[in-house]
């Protein structure tokens, strides 16, 4: 990967998963429009399953 592309999936980590602040990062969404970064759930995570189910058919 390109050192631009890894510095802007580092950057992307760090926001939402390793960082200070990631667990607040979608604290200005209401619980019902965060997606995958809200609360861990069973519907969370079966959403997030289907999501990579459905990118890894593509390749």
């Amino acid at each position: 990967m390109p050192e631009g592309e890894r510095a802007a999936v580092r950057g992307w980590f760090d926001q939402y998963v390793f960082g200070d602040e990631a667990k607040a990062a979608a604290a200005h969404l209401p619980e019902a429009m965060r997606g995958v970064l809200g609360e861990p759930s069973p519907e969370r995570t079966d959403s997030i399953r289907g999501y990579l189910a459905r990118t890894l058919e593509r390749l």
